[in-house]
C-alpha cells in the first residue's frame, strides 16, 4: 500500500515545479523569442498485485511529466510569412519612393528641356536663315542630352545602392544560417527535456524569425528540434539548411536584373518572394525597367531627329548629319592594379565607335599601353594617348606591367550627346522641292505634309529571318504552301534565290551500336538498279557517308554509288541518301539486324517559281501572274501596301528594261519563251524596185493578239505601214501585265564587190523628212573601211550604223530601233546579194540582189522579237495565223551570250550556281545529289557533221564558270585535230627570264623562262603546253669514217638547223694538278688504243706545265686501267713517251679524249637533214639552214670509237591540244621577237607546225579518196591523199629463222601497219592476207612484229620467219599521206614545194593518226570544208573542224568566225551555236540574283504549285540614302488618279486614287493636293540644293512634338517620358497600399502566434494561486500523513 507520505512528497515536489514554470514565465514576459511553458503532470500509478492479492488502486501520486513549451507550428510559419510579406514591400517601397523623388518634375528636368528644345526649334523656323536661333538650339540639345545623361547616373546610383543593400541582406541570411546550424548540432546531440533545450528551441525560432524578415523560408522540423530550411514558401525551393549543413545564397546581376543564386555553382532560384531581398530585387527591376525605357526614349529621340536632320539640308547647301549619338565608353579599373593610374576617355565621333568590350593593358617590357578588341583589326599600341575609332584614350599616372583596364559601352541614355557644334549644320531646310509643270492644265497644286502613320499588317519577315545564308539544297527553307516567304529590306547590297526541285530520299536513323554492328548497305532504285556496298568496319556515321560518296568500300573496292546519282550525308545519328533523278525502291542497311530507311520519292516534280515584287505591285522577276493569283498573294499580309496595283512592265528587265537600275539576272534550265518575225506578224522581208523605195510590208492594218498561257490576253491593232520598232512598242504599252517583253532591230549586210570601185546609194532609216543621207565610198574587193565610215558619219541623221566585219569584207548596217533600212540610187561596180539579218547576226533567208541598174532601190524591214518567262503565243487577223512560242536556252538560261558588233565573235558564259553541287548537312538530315550537265553545238560545215557535246558535271565536287567552260570547250574539241610545232635543238636552254611571244588561234601566249622550265601567259589558260624535249643520244661508230660527209642512223628523228653535240666515247677526265714528272696516266677502262690521237684539254685557267691545251698527243697503252703520251703516232708505236712536267696549272677536270680525226670533241654543230636516216653536219647554224647548205666532211682515219655520240640537245615543243579550228601557231613581225624566240630554237623560217588528226581506223590506199586543205594567199587547191606502199620483195631465199627482209629504200616507218601478200605459198613463219608491223633496221631492211606494241616496244619483240615457202614476188604494203597540188596525183606536184607534207603514223594495231605537216611559219593551213564540200571527206580521215576560234578567256568560251585569203575559202561570218535539247540539267527551276537593288524594300512569293524549297544567300543591309526625285503624273483617263514615276528613268514606282480630300502616301512621304486636277497634269519632286530660306524640315521636327512616336497613340517624346513617371508613381501607389495591407496581416499572424505561445500575466497570477493552493494541500497530506503515523507509534507503544 502506498505511502500517504510518499503521495504528498510527490505533489509537493510537482506543484514546486510548476510554480518555478510559471514563475519563468513571468520573468520573460518581455523576452523577445521567449514561448511560454507549462509542467505537464501526470499521475504515478500503483504496482500490480499478485494472483492473491488484489490490486492497489490508490496510486502512488503525482509527478511532472514535461515542462512543455507553447509552440504551434502552423501559426508560426503564417507569421513569418507574413513578416517576410511586410518586410518585401517596406524595402520594396523605400527604393521605389527614391527612384520616384529621383524623377519627379523640377525646375531641371528632361520632360522640360525636351519643352525647351522644341521652343528653340519654333524659334528657328521662324527665322531658318538666321544664326542666332540656330546657336540656342543647339544649347538646348546639350540640354537635353545632359538630362539624359543626369537621369541615368541617378539610376545607375539607385541600382548601385540597391545592389549593395542587396549584398548586406544576402550576408545576414547567410550569417542566420550559419548561427542555425550550430544550434542544430547542439539540438542533435541534446535531449528534449531540460529546459536549456527549450532556451535552445526559444533561440533556433527567433534565429528563424530573423531569417524570415530578410529572405522569405519554409521550415521543417526534425525529432530533436532540428530545423530544416527552404528558400521561398513553396516547400520545393532550394535547401539552405540542413543538419549541420548551410548553403550561402548571394546574389549576381544578370540581363539587367538582380539575380538571387544559391550554393557555390551560383544556381539562379526564384523561389525568394518575401523578405528585405525580394524587395530589393523588385525594386532593381523597376529601376533597371526605368533607365531602359529612358534608354529606350533616347534612341527614339535620336532616331526621329538624326533621321530629319539627315533628311534635310543645312545651310551650306549639303545633306544634314546626325544630330544626336547614343554611344560611348567608360573605363573601369581592374581590381588587381598595383597603382593609381587612370584612364580618361574622349569621344571624338561617337557614330563610329564599334558597341564592343575593349581591353586595355600596360606593357612594361614596350613601356606602351596595348588596346585590343573583337572589333579591332589589329592592337593599338601608345604610351600617354591611344587612338581608337571615333574615341581617344588618355593615361595619366605610372603605371606597372598588367595594369589594366576594361572599356565597356555606357547604356544609351548615359552615352547620349548632341553632335552639332555649327549652328549651320541644323538641316531646316528640306532636300525635296515640289513644282508644278508649266504645261498643266489643271489649278492644282502638290504639297507635302507630315508623315501620315499607319499600320504595317505585313507578316513576312526580313529574308535574314527566313533564310540561312547559303544557297545549296541541304539548308534551302521548306514552305508548305504558296504565297509570301520574306521582304528584302531597302538597303539590301544582293540577294540571290534558288528554288529547287525535290528529290528520291532515303533515310536511316543509326546508333552508336548499329554502327559498330555495321556489314553492308544495300540499295534498289527504280528500273532495276541496284548496289550492295560493304561498310564493316566503318568507325562512325559520318565514315559510312564518305565511303558511299568516294566509290570506294573499306576494302578499297570500286563501287557504283556516285554513277548511279547517289550521294550520301551523314551525322548525328541519321543517314540520309539523295538520288539525282531515280525514285528508291528498296533500302537497308545490315548491321546486328536488317534496318529499313525511310523512303521518300517525291510526287511534285519542278521547282517552285520565284516572284520578286516591289509593295506597290511592280513584278520585277519571275511569272506573270493570274488574276486569281493577284487577288490571293498581293495583300497587306504579304506586305504590299494597300493602295499596290499590279504592274508586270519590268517583270525580269535589265538595264534599261529594268525597274530603276536594278541589276536582275533570272535563270532556268530551259530558258525564256520567244517568237519572233517581221512587223507583219510573218516573215522577215526584203524587197527591192527599180528605182523607188517599196512601200512597207505591213500592207494593210491588222489586229495582233498576244495570248500568255497565265495572265490573258490583248489584242493590238497594228496600223499600216508599221515598222518592226513601232510594233514592238505597240505590244509593250498594251501587253504590259502579260509579263511579254517586245524588241526588234533591223540589220542587213553588205558584201564587197567582185572588183575596186565606188559603192555610193542614198540612206534613210528615220522618219522625217531630214533623215536620208547620200552615202559615196570608194572601196577594195578586200577592204570596206571606207564605206563603213561614212555610213557612221551620217549615223545621227539615218538612224543606222555600221559594222565592219573582221575580215573587212563585209558591212553590217543595223538601226537598233527596228525602223526599216531604206536604200536608193544604188551603184556599185558588181552587182551585190544584200542579206537580211536576224537579232543574232544570223541570215533570215531573205536578201535582195542590187545591181545598178534594174534594181537599184530596197527596203528591208526589221525582226520583232517578243519573249516571256512563261509560255505565250500571237495571232493576226482574228487568229487566222498564229504562232506559238518556243523555248530558247539562251535568253535568261544557263548561259550568258555577248555578241561583238558584227556577231563574227560571241562570248558565252556558263552560269554557276553553289547549289548544284552535291551536299550533305553536317547533321545528317539532308543530302542533294547534283544532276548538273551542260551542252553546246557548233553547227556542221557544209557537208560536215555539227560539233556537240554535253558534260556531265554531276560528279565535280568545285564548279565554276571557268571548270564549266574548260570542260564544254574539251567536249567540243574531242573530235578535233591536234596542233603542235617544234623548234630547232638547242645546246643550252635560255637563261631566266628570256621569253617570247607566239600567237594561236586568234590569241597571243608569252613563253618565259624560269627556274629552268617554261611558263605560259596570256591566252587560254593551262590550253599550251611548252618543254624542252631533251632527246636521247645517237650512238654511232665513227671509226670508220674516211672524209665522210653524210652519218647514218635509222630514224635519227632530226631536222635541219637542228644543234647536235659530238661526244668522243674514248674520254678520260684526270686530276693533273698532282702531275709532277708524270710519265704515266691512270684512268680505269680509259679504252684508248696505242697511237690513238689524244686531244689534251685544260679544264682549269692554264694548263699543266708539259702539255699545250687543244693539242692532239697519242695514246701509248700500258694496260686498261694506264695510258702515257707520245708527240707522234710514230712514237707511240714505237713507244716513244715523254714525261709531263707538272708542278703548275692544270685542274681537277683536265680531259684527254680520243675523237674522230675532223670533229671536235663536246663540239656543238649543226644538222643537214637527208632523209629519215642521214644527215650532215654544218659548222654554223646559218650555215646549215641556208638554201645551199654548207657542211662538213668528216676526215677520220684516225680516232672515233664505235660508241661515239651525237646529243640532238634540247627541242623546244609546242603543243596546243585539239583544235576545232586547226589554226596553228605563228609569230608576228616583230624583230626583236624573232630575235627571242631564235634563243629557244625556234626560227619562224625553220620550224616545223604538226596539224594532226583524231584516232581513225587505219585506212585502206586511194588514189580517189581525199580531202583539201588551203594556204592562205595560196591560188591553188591542195589534196590530201592516203595512198598505198607496196613492196615487192623475193622472200623465196629466205632462210629459216630470220628476223630481217630487205628493200631498197622500202620508205616504211617503224610502227607502220603492213599487209603481207603471197603470191603463191607463204613463207614460212607469214600469213598471206595478214597485217604485222614494222620495225626499221635501216632505210633498206625491216623487221616485222605480230602487234603494234611488239613493234615499238623499247625492247621490240620479232617475229622470225624463212626456211620454206616465200616467191619471188610477195608484196608487203603499206600506206602512205601525200599532199599533192591541185589534186593531181596523174601528173603529180607535191606541196612539199611549198612545205606542206602529209604522213600517216599507226598508233594501235588497228588505229592510226594522219599529220599535215608545215615547215617554217608560211602562211596559216585551212581545212576548208565549206567551199570545197569536202566536209564529211575530211572528217573520215579525222580531220573534223570547224571555221571558228574557240578559245576558254577567264570565264568565258569564245567564239570567232575565221576566214581565209587562199584558194577557195569563204568570208568570214556571224558565229552560230545552239543548245542541244535537254543537255542542260539543274536541281534548280530557277535563279534569281539582284544587286544594285532600288532603295525600297521588295516582296518574296512563290507560286506554281512547286516543291517549295528555296534558298538565299544575301549581303549586309545599310539603310539606304535615297536622293530619288520623283514625278507624280495625273492619269491620261482619269484625274482623280496619280502615277508615282522615278523622274530620271520615268519608271513607274507606285499609282495613287486621289481621295476627296486630296491627301495620300506615297514613297514613304505624305501629300496633300489642292484644288483641280487635270489629266495629264505633272508635278515635280527635285531635290532641293540650297537650304536657304527653307524651314519645312524644321518643321518636320517640331511635328514630332505632338507626333505619336512609336506608333498610333502611342504619344510624343514627352508623353512616354511622363508616362514613365506616371508608372513609377502608381508603382509608390501600389506600394504604400501593399504595405499597409502587409503590416495588418503581420500584426494579426503575430497576434494570433502570440496568444497561444506568449506570456500571459493574468493567466500566469492565477497558475500560480492554483499550485500555491495544491502545494498546500499536498503539505497538509504530509502533515496528515504524520499525524496518522504519531497515532499508530501511540497506539503501538500504548
Amino acid at each position: 500500500m502506498p505511502s500517504l507520505f510518499d503521495i504528498g512528497r510527490s505533489g509537493l515536489q510537482a506543484y514546486k515545479q510548476s510554480l518555478a514554470v510559471a514563475g519563468q514565465n513571468i520573468a520573460n514576459v518581455n523576452t523577445e523569442g521567449y514561448k511560454k511553458r507549462d509542467a505537464a503532470l501526470a499521475e504515478v500509478s500503483g504496482a500490480g498485485g499478485g494472483v492473491t492479492e488484489v490490486s492497489d488502486q490508490t496510486g502512488l501520486g503525482v509527478r511532472v511529466e514535461e515542462i512543455r513549451r507553447a509552440f504551434d507550428e502552423f501559426l508560426l510559419d503564417k507569421a513569418r510569412q507574413a513578416s517576410s510579406l511586410f518586410e518585401k514591400a517596406d524595402s520594396y517601397l523605400d527604393q521605389v519612393q527614391d527612384l520616384e523623388n529621383l524623377l519627379l518634375p523640377g525646375d531641371q528636368n528632361l520632360s522640360n528641356a525636351m519643352g525647351n528644345f522644341f521652343n528653340a526649334l519654333q524659334e528657328v523656323a521662324s527665322a531658318p536663315d538666321d544664326q542666332a536661333p540656330r546657336i540656342v538650339l543647339n544649347e538646348k540639345g546639350k540640354d537635353v542630352a545632359s538630362q539624359f545623361n543626369l537621369y541615368a547616373d541617378r539610376i545607375e546610383r539607385l541600382k548601385f545602392t540597391t545592389e549593395n543593400r542587396a549584398k548586406d541582406a544576402v550576408t545576414s541570411v547567410n550569417l542566420l544560417t550559419s548561427q542555425l546550424a550550430s544550434i542544430n548540432e547542439d539540438l542533435l546531440t541534446s535531449g528534449l527535456t531540460s529546459q536549456s533545450s527549450n532556451a535552445k528551441l526559444d533561440q533556433r525560432d527567433k534565429l528563424i524569425d530573423q531569417l524570415s524578415q530578410v529572405a522569405q523560408v519554409s521550415v521543417s522540423y526534425g525529432s530533436k528540434g532540428e530545423a530544416l530550411i527552404r528558400l521561398g514558401n513553396s516547400g520545393s525551393g532550394p535547401i539552405i539548411l540542413e543538419k549541420v549543413s548551410n548553403v550561402t545564397i548571394d546574389t549576381m546581376t544578370k540581363s539587367g536584373r538582380l539575380q538571387p543564386v544559391v550554393g557555390l555553382t551560383k544556381v539562379a532560384t526564384n523561389q525568394i518572394q518575401g523578405g528585405i531581398l525580394s524587395g530589393l530585387v523588385d525594386s532593381y527591376s523597376m529601376a533597371d525597367d526605368t533607365i531602359k525605357e529612358i534608354d529606350n526614349l533616347a534612341i527614339l529621340f535620336s532616331q526621329k531627329f538624326n533621321e530629319i536632320n539627315k533628311n534635310g539640308l543645312t545651310l551650306d547647301g549639303v545633306s544634314g548629319k546626325d544630330m544626336f549619338a547614343t554611344t560611348s565608353l567608360e573605363a573601369i579599373a581592374n581590381p588587381t592594379n598595383r597603382t593609381t593610374v587612370g584612364v580618361e576617355i574622349i569621344v571624338n565621333d561617337p557614330t563610329q565607335i564599334i558597341k564592343d568590350t575593349y581591353n586595355l593593358e600596360y606593357s612594361q617590357s614596350s613601356e606602351s599601353w596595348n588596346l585590343t578588341g573583337n572589333s579591332l583589326n589589329s592592337t593599338v599600341s601608345g604610351k600617354n594617348n591611344l587612338e581608337g575609332l571615333g574615341f581617344t584614350i588618355s593615361i595619366f599616372g605610372s603605371a606597372l606591367d598588367g595594369d589594366s583596364f576594361t572599356l565597356s559601352p555606357v547604356n544609351e541614355s548615359k552615352g547620349m550627346q548632341y553632335l552639332l557644334t555649327r549652328p549651320q549644320d541644323i538641316a531646316g531646310a528640306k532636300n525635296t522641292l515640289i513644282s508644278s509643270d508649266s504645261s498643266n492644265l489643271g489649278t492644282s497644286i502638290l504639297s507635302e505634309i507630315n508623315l501620315i502613320a499607319s499600320v504595317d499588317k505585313t507578316t513576312l519577315n526580313n529574308i535574314d529571318a527566313v533564310f540561312s545564308n547559303g544557297q545549296s539544297p541541304v539548308t534551302a527553307t521548306e514552305f508548305s504552301t504558296d504565297g509570301g516567304l520574306a521582304i528584302i529590306p531597302a538597303g539590301t547590297s544582293e540577294v540571290n534565290l534558288s528554288s529547287y526541285i525535290d528529290q528520291p530520299e532515303v533515310k536511316f536513323s543509326l546508333s552508336s551500336s548499329d554502327i559498330t554492328s555495321l556489314t553492308n548497305i544495300s540499295l534498289t532504285l527504280s528500273g532495276g538498279s541496284s548496289l550492295t556496298v560493304d561498310l564493316t568496319g566503318a568507325a562512325s556515321i559520318e565514315e559510312v557517308a564518305d565511303i558511299l560518296n568516294s566509290s570506294r568500300d573499306v576494302n578499297g573496292t570500286a563501287h557504283t554509288f556516285r554513277s548511279l546519282g547517289l550521294f550520301a550525308s551523314g551525322g548525328a545519328s541519321t543517314l540520309t541518301i539523295a538520288s539525282n533523278d531515280k525514285d528508291f525502291s528498296a533500302a537497308t542497311v545490315s548491321s546486328s539486324g536488317t534496318i529499313n530507311g525511310v523512303i521518300t520519292n517525291p510526287t511534285v516534280v519542278t521547282a517552285s517559281n520565284i516572284q520578286i515584287f516591289t509593295r506597290e505591285g511592280r513584278h520585277l522577276s519571275g511569272t506573270a501572274l493570274s488574276s486569281s493569283e493577284i487577288a490571293t498573294h498581293m495583300t497587306q499580309e504579304n506586305g504590299f501596301n494597300a493602295s499596290a496595283e499590279y504592274r508586270a512592265d519590268y517583270i525580269n528587265g535589265n538595264d534599261a528594261d529594268g525597274y530603276r537600275g536594278i541589276q536582275l539576272d533570272r535563270s532556268t534550265v530551259s530558258g525564256n519563251h520567244v517568237i519572233s518575225y517581221g512587223a507583219n506578224g510573218a516573215a522577215l522581208s526584203s524587197q527591192r524596185a527599180a528605182t523607188d523605195v517599196p512601200s512597207s510590208h505591213v500592207s494593210s492594218a491588222y489586229t495582233l493578239t498576244v495570248t500568255s498561257s497565265n495572265a490573258g490576253s490583248v489584242n493590238i491593232s497594228v496600223p499600216i505601214n508599221s515598222s518592226a520598232g513601232y510594233v514592238s512598242g505597240l505590244i509593250n504599252s498594251n501587253a504590259n501585265n502579260l509579263g511579254i517583253r517586245a524588241s526588234a532591230i533591223t540589220r542587213i549586210k553588205i558584201p564587197a564587190p567582185s572588183s575596186n570601185g565606188t559603192i555610193s546609194f542614198n540612206l534613210k532609216s528615220k522618219s522625217g523628212t531630214n533623215s536620208t543621207a547620200s552615202i559615196s565610198a570608194s572601196i577594195l574587193t578586200t577592204d570596206l573601211t571606207n564605206l563603213a565610215t561614212i555610213i557612221n558619219d551620217y549615223s545621227g541623221k539615218t538612224g543606222v550604223k555600221a559594222n565592219l566585219s573582221i575580215d573587212k569584207k563585209s558591212v553590217i548596217l543595223e538601226n537598233v530601233d527596228g525602223d526599216d533600212i531604206e536604200i536608193s540610187s544604188f551603184t556599185s561596180p558588181s552587182s551585190l546579194a544584200i542579206n537580211l539579218l536576224k537579232d543574232d547576226y544570223s541570215d533570215s533567208g531573205s536578201s535582195v540582189t542590187l545591181d545598178s541598174s534594174s534594181y537599184k532601190a530596197a527596203r528591208f524591214s526589221g525582226e520583232l522579237s517578243l519573249e516571256s518567262s512563261i509560255s505565250f503565243s500571237t495571232s493576226n487577223d482574228s487568229g487566222s495565223t498564229t504562232v506559238s512560242s518556243a523555248q530558247d536556252a539562251l535568253e535568261d538560261g544557263y548561259y550568258v551570250v555577248t555578241s561583238s558588233s558584227s556577231g563574227e565573235t560571241k562570248t558565252i558564259v556558263p552560269r554557276v550556281f553553289d547549289g548544284d553541287i552535291s551536299a550533305s548537312h553536317p547533321d545528317g538530315v539532308n543530302a542533294s545529289s547534283s544532276v548538273l550537265s551542260y551542252g553546246l553545238t557548233l553547227p556542221a560545215t557544209a557537208t560536215g557533221s555539227s560539233f556537240t557535246t554535253t558534260i556531265d558535271a554531276s560528279e565535280l565536287s568545285d564548279i565554276s564558270t571557268n571548270i564549266i567552260s574548260k570542260k564544254i570547250a574539251e567536249g567540243l574539241r574531242a573530235s578535233s585535230p591536234s596542233i603542235e610545232i617544234e623548234g630547232n635543238s638547242i645546246a643550252t636552254i635560255p637563261e631566266d627570264g628570256s621569253s617570247f611571244q607566239i600567237n594561236h588561234d586568234g590569241l597571243t601566249y608569252t613563253l618565259t623562262m624560269s627556274n629552268g622550265e617554261i611558263l605560259v601567259s596570256g591566252g587560254e589558260a593551262d590550253l599550251i603546253s611548252a618543254y624542252f624535249n631533251d632527246r636521247e643520244s645517237l650512238t654511232i661508230d665513227t671509226s670508220s669514217f674516211s672524209n665522210a660527209t653524210t652519218i647514218t642512223s635509222t630514224e635519227h628523228g632530226l631536222k635541219t638547223g637542228d644543234s647536235i653535240t659530238y661526244n668522243a666515247a674514248e674520254k678520260a677526265i684526270v686530276d693533273t694538278t698532282n702531275f709532277n714528272s708524270t710519265t704515266n696516266i691512270t684512268f680505269n677502262s680509259h679504252g684508248f688504243t696505242t697511237a690513238d690521237p689524244i686531244v689534251y684539254k685544260a679544264n682549269g685557267s692554264s694548263a699543266i706545265n708539259g702539255l699545250t691545251d687543244g693539242t692532239t698527243y697519242y695514246a701509248v697503252v700500258s694496260d686498261s686501267n694506264t695510258f702515257a703520251l707520245a708527240t707522234s703516232s710514230s712514237n707511240a708505236n714505237n713507244g716513244t713517251t715523254f714525261s709531263i712536267t707538272g708542278g703548275s696549272g692544270g685542274s681537277l677536270t683536265d680531259s684527254f679524249t680520243s675523237p674522230i680525226n675532223g670533229l671536235v670533241d663536246g663540239t656543238d654543230y649543226y644538222v643537214v637533214k637527208t632523209d629519215n636516216h642521214n644527215f650532215k653536219l654544218s659548222a654554223t647554224y646559218e650555215l646549215a639552214t641556208n638554201s645551199s647548205p654548207t657542211t662538213l666532211t668528216i676526215t677520220g682515219g684516225a680516232g672515233g670509237n664505235s660508241s661515239d655520240t651525237f646529243d640532238p640537245g634540247k627541242n623546244l615543243y609546242l603543243s596546243a591540244g585539239k583544235t576545232i579550228s586547226a589554226s596553228q601557231f605563228s609569230f608576228a613581225n616583230d624583230t626583236t621577237n624573232d630575235t627571242n624566240a631564235l634563243s629557244f630554237g625556234m626560227s619562224d623560217s625553220n620550224i616545223t607546225t604538226t596539224i594532226t588528226s583524231s584516232s581513225i581506223a587505219t585506212p585502206s590506199g586511194s588514189d580517189s579518196s581525199h580531202f583539201h586543205i588551203s594556204l592562205d594567199e595560196y591560188s591553188s587547191s591542195i589534196g590530201v591523199f592516203v595512198r598505198t606502199n607496196s613492196k615487192t620483195i623475193n622472200t623465196s631465199s629466205i632462210s629459216s629463222s630470220s628476223t630481217t627482209l630487205t628493200s631498197s629504200s622500202h620508205g616504211f616507218k617503224t610502227g607502220d601497219k603492213i599487209l603481207y601478200t603471197a603470191a603463191s605459198s607463204n613463207l614460212n613463219g607469214l600469213t598471206t592476207g595478214t597485217s604485222y608491223f614494222v620495225k626499221v633496221v635501216d632505210a633498206n631492211t625491216f623487221s616485222l612484229a605480230s602487234t603494234f606494241a611488239n613493234a615499238t616496244n623499247e625492247s621490240p619483240t620479232l617475229l622470225s620467219f624463212g626456211g620454206s615457202g616465200g616467191n619471188s614476188s610477195d608484196t608487203f604494203a603499206t600506206v602512205y599521206a601525200e599532199a599533192y597540188i591541185g589534186d593531181d596525183i596523174s601528173t603529180p606536184t607535191t606541196a612539199a614545194s611549198i612545205g606542206i607534207t602529209a604522213e600517216i603514223n599507226q598508233i594501235s594495231d588497228s588505229n592510226a593518226q594522219i599529220s599535215i605537216i608545215k615547215d617554217a611559219d608560211k602562211n596559216s593551213i585551212v581545212l576548208d570544208n565549206e567551199t570545197s564540200g569536202y566536209g564529211a571527206s575530211s572528217e573520215s580521215f579525222g580531220f573534223k573542224t570547224n571555221l571558228t576560234q574557240m578559245n576558254v578567256i577567264n570565264d568565258s568560251i569564245k567564239l570567232t568566225s575565221i576566214g581565209s585569203s587562199g584558194y577557195g575559202t569563204p568570208e568570214t561570218k556571224a558565229v552560230d551555236f545552239s543548245i542541244p535539247s535537254n543537255s542542260t540539267k539543274s536541281l534548280s527551276g530557277n535563279n534569281i540574283s539582284l544587286t544594285n537593288l532600288p532603295p525600297e524594300d521588295l516582296v518574296v512569293i512563290i507560286t506554281g504549285d512547286g516543291a517549295k524549297k528555296i534558298s538565299a544567300n544575301y549581303g549586309e543591309t545599310s539603310p539606304p540614302i535615297n536622293s530619288t526625285e520623283y514625278r507624280f503624273v495625273v492619269d491620261s483617263t482619269n484625274s482623280d488618279k496619280i502615277e508615282i514615276l522615278e523622274a530620271g528613268t520615268l519608271d513607274s514606282i507606285a499609282t495613287r486614287t486621289i481621295p476627296t480630300d486630296g491627301i495620300f502616301s506615297a514613297v514613304d512621304r505624305s501629300f496633300k493636293i489642292t484644288g483641280e486636277s487635270k489629266v495629264n497634269d505633272i508635278f515635280h519632286i527635285s531635290n532641293n540644293t540650297s537650304g536657304i530660306g527653307d524651314n519645312r524640315n524644321i518643321l518636320d521636327m517640331i511635328a514630332l512634338q505632338e507626333a505619336d512616336i512609336t506608333g498610333i497613340n502611342s504619344g510624343s517624346f514627352q508623353d512616354i517620358f511622363n508616362a514613365t513617371l506616371t508608372e513609377i508613381g502608381s508603382s509608390v501607389r501600389s506600394g504604400e497600399m501593399t504595405l499597409e495591407s502587409a503590416q495588418s496581416s503581420r500584426d494579426a499572424s503575430k497576434a494570433l502566434e502570440d496568444e497561444r505561445s506568449g506570456v500571459s500575466m493574468d493567466e500566469e497570477a492565477s497558475a500560480l494561486i492554483e499550485f500555491q493552493q495544491a502545494y498546500s494541500a499536498n503539505a497538509r497530506i504530509i502533515q496528515t500523513a504524520r499525524e496518522l503515523f504519531d497515532s499508530l507509534l501511540s497506539v503501538i507503544r500504548s
